[in-house]
């Protein structure tokens, strides 16, 4: 059963030797432990890119056609704090990437994409724009995400985290915590953080047996392809 917010803040106040809340405030640590947390969290989603996922069906976008991928809770049009996109999905039709050299921009709206494919989309800071435009058509949105902000979760609550791999965090929040005001060297929890951060990158690197094929997440223009 995963650990809830308070059961966190009292293991990592346990490591600290702090569990009168006189070195770190209970508000300061929970945000120092959110800050990790979505750290460590870029480091798995690089390693294992379908760890987590989530889809979502919209049923209407933004003129001229486009998803708000905004991060603020509530603020954009996804459920969740969108990490990377993993597919969009259109009317059986999946969507791809196009490369931003290749989309004519005017007013904000894209006027011309250079690609035989025809069915593109590309990031525009926060927007996601989607080609060709169509506000009626519903589509699926995948992607991995980010957790719950761990600082607005409720003390009860349990926090999104590899279950069974919770020293993982607990261990590098308190080693972050350590270095405040050169109080104490952290070297000691930093090695233990960085134990249970590669057991946890072991078991999270795939999610079945051998062997692995090598993989690449880039697109191919970054290694100079067309």
């Amino acid at each position: 059963m995963s650990l809830t917010k308070a059961q966190y803040r009292t293991q990592i106040q346990g490591m600290l030797d702090d569990e009168s809340a006189k070195f770190w405030t209970a508000a300061n640590l929970d945000i120092l432990t959110q800050l990790t947390q979505d750290a460590l969290w870029s480091t798995l989603l690089d390693l294992n890119p379908y760890f987590v996922s989530q889809n979502d069906t919209l049923t209407s976008l933004t003129t001229p056609g486009y998803i708000d991928a905004d991060q603020v809770a509530g603020g954009g049009d996804l459920t969740k704090r969108i990490f990377r996109l993993q597919s969009i999905t259109r009317d059986s039709q999946e969507y791809h990437p196009v490369d931003r050299r290749h989309i004519a921009l005017q007013g904000g709206e894209v006027k011309a994409v250079n690609d035989q494919n025809g069915f593109t989309y590309t990031y525009l800071g926060d927007q996601i724009h989607i080609f060709p435009y169509d506000l009626t058509t519903d589509l699926e949105v995948r992607y991995s995400y980010y957790p719950t902000l761990y600082d607005g979760l409720g003390e009860s609550t349990a926090v999104e985290w590899p279950e069974g791999h919770e020293l993982a965090l607990i261990m590098q929040v308190a080693a972050n915590a350590q270095v405040k005001g050169g109080r104490e060297d952290n070297e000691q929890l930093q090695k233990m953080a960085d134990r249970w951060f590669n057991v946890l990158k072991a078991k999270i690197s795939r999610n079945f047996q051998g062997p692995l094929t090598v993989f690449m997440g880039d697109t191919p223009e970054e290694w100079g392809a067309v």
